[in-house]
């Protein structure tokens, strides 16, 4: 599966994996339904026998106009596979409209789809990584307020909050370079000399052909204390 996936694809491929060898598992409307309580697909006179369907919980998949909204549940109580096209008929609860043709809709053999869902929720609960936001003493250090507003420029180059590049938190500095050795400069922070134990880094995405500098600065002096750099592609830790 891509790195990002809807939790319909999810939702799909569990239920496929589950109740496999059953047919239909996940399928589409041949035909639009003659009223709240029924479902019509010709899919469905090849899967089994009635006993089959009968309990199955019917999930609605997709929506178009005049149909029933997406993620309405109902549960088969009868079928008629000799039908033309097959329907379930009736379901219950009745759905809020009728189920078109060509929509898609999942059946759900054993289990109410909210138990897949809950599942779902439960295993990207623990796979979610929490945020991670560096201690600080510069003005927006972590970059979530405003750091397009709270770093200043200093050439021709543009700064803007980005929240797509992101290795902490929510947002990052973005730099466009319009000249070499344009540069983003923080507020200034007062220590003492000789009584200050001073650690300065920064996570930076540098693109492919681009490099970066990280430079702890002496303004009252006039001059760089130390420098890292890199032009490394990609996410690079300075220090």
């Amino acid at each position: 599966m891509p790195p990002t996936t809807a939790r319909k694809v999810l939702r799909q491929e569990i239920i496929k994996k589950l109740y496999k060898p059953r047919y239909p598992i996940v399928s589409t409307t041949t035909a639009t339904a003659g009223d709240t309580t029924s479902l019509d697909d010709t899919a469905l006179a090849g899967g089994g026998h009635d006993t089959d369907y009968i309990g199955a919980w019917i999930f609605i998949a997709e929506t178009t106009a005049g149909s029933p909204a997406l993620g309405e549940i109902s549960r088969v109580t009868n079928v008629n596979l000799s039908a033309s096209p097959a329907t379930l008929d009736p379901l219950a609860p009745a759905f809020t409209d009728e189920v078109q043709t060509g929509m898609d809709y999942e059946i759900h053999y054993k289990y109410h789809p909210s138990v897949i869902h809950d599942k779902i929720t439960e295993v990207l609960d623990d796979l979610e990584t929490g945020y991670l936001l560096p201690l600080t003493d510069i003005v927006d250090g972590d970059m979530e307020d405003d750091p397009a507003t709270n770093f200043a420029v200093g050439g021709t180059e543009t700064v803007a909050a980005e929240t797509t590049i992101v290795l902490h938190g929510r947002k990052s500095l973005k730099l466009t370079a319009g000249a070499d050795d344009d540069y983003a400069k923080s507020t200034t922070s007062n220590f003492y000399p000789g009584s200050t134990r001073l650690f300065a880094s920064t996570d930076c995405y540098i693109t492919a052909g681009d490099s970066v500098k990280l430079i702890l600065y002496d303004e009252t002096n006039s001059a760089n204390i130390e420098t890292a750099e890199s032009d490394e592609t990609g996410w690079v830790h300075l220090e």
